[in-house]
């Protein structure tokens, strides 16, 4: 009987070294919030929210090492753009609506519109995409939309696991951080439309939403990864951008513009309501009566004199 220290010769698994991997560090942020180091994602959303949009956003501020949906910028890492959805003169006009000049993302950003690759379901499909990982280096590779990656029927488990098969396991013994995108279905606490062995090799899945330019992704799997469980920005024109959305209540707004208008901090509440309506804002009394109070020094620490000091 041979051991387990004493493999058969023919034997071509790479066993985990125990030793080593006490000194492997955390996996590191690709997408802050969204995605870390060698993790597969998804982004879901009904057609037109703009998952697309969100994603190109992503794809060229990581490849410029710019900042991402409002965190710091980093060194810029290399991306690859899978894209079954939109045009080159799609991709143009988004990229003026950032204000980026295409020619800025020739080193970093590796970009494949409508390429001649074969359903990701099949050998070929991922022989082609782990060798083209491999050309380019790819930290990060965008599958946009993954339903037009595939062949055979999305409501067959079998094709998911083909495709986790063929294309996902090459690439993750590259340790690629992979974000597919991809279609909701008619009923929006499901997730992804089609067969439901789409989500098993996600480590990772967020559902998006759209009101008023008001941007809500949600955890939909992967909370134990130390991703949030929502994230809210705000999209943004000229330029286009992604933005962290902070919600404002209608105190701070008052306060606001209390100060602008340069409002002494003594005057009383029925004071600042008139001059805030002459100024043509309109808050509640009860609302301007706390942004009056929240203005004033505290009692606790006294009111300074100018003359002094």
């Amino acid at each position: 009987m041979v051991g387990v220290d004493a493999p058969p010769m023919d034997c071509s698994f790479r066993f985990v070294d125990w030793a080593a991997l006490e000194s492997v560090a955390h996996a590191k942020p690709v997408i802050p919030g969204l995605l870390n180091e060698g993790e597969s994602g998804s982004l879901i959303a009904q057609a037109g929210v703009g998952k697309s949009l969100l994603t190109l956003e992503v794809a060229v501020a990581l490849s410029l090492g710019l900042p991402v949906l409002g965190e710091p910028a980093n060194a810029p890492i290399n991306v690859m753009y899978i894209d079954l959805e939109n045009s080159e003169a799609e991709l143009a006009d988004r990229l003026r609506s950032m204000g980026i000049a295409p020619h800025l993302l020739n080193d970093r950003l590796s970009y494949a519109s409508f390429p001649d690759l074969p359903p990701l379901n099949t050998v070929e499909g991922g022989r082609v995409l782990a060798l083209a990982a491999e050309a380019f280096n790819p930290q990060l590779i965008v599958l946009d939309t993954i339903s037009r990656l595939i062949g055979g029927n999305e409501d067959s488990a079998e094709t998911w696991q083909s495709f986790y098969r063929y294309a996902m396991v090459p690439l993750k013994r590259q340790n690629r951080t992979v974000l597919r995108l991809d279609h909701q279905g008619h009923d929006s606490s499901k997730g992804a439309r089609g067969s439901s062995a789409k989500r098993d090799d996600v480590d990772v899945a967020w559902i998006m939403q759209n009101k008023n330019n008001n941007i809500t992704l949600t955890c939909n799997k992967g909370r134990g990864l130390g991703h949030p469980e929502k994230i809210e920005l705000r999209r943004h024109s000229d330029p286009l951008r992604h933005l962290p959305h902070v919600s404002r209540s209608k105190e701070q707004d008052c306060r606001e513009a209390l100060d602008r208008l340069e409002v002494p901090l003594s005057a009383t509440r029925d004071d600042a309501g008139d001059i805030l309506r002459s100024h043509g804002y309109q808050f509640r009394n009860e609302v301007v009566g706390a942004a009056v109070k929240a203005r004033r020094p505290s009692p606790s620490h006294g009111t300074a004199d100018p003359r002094d000091g």
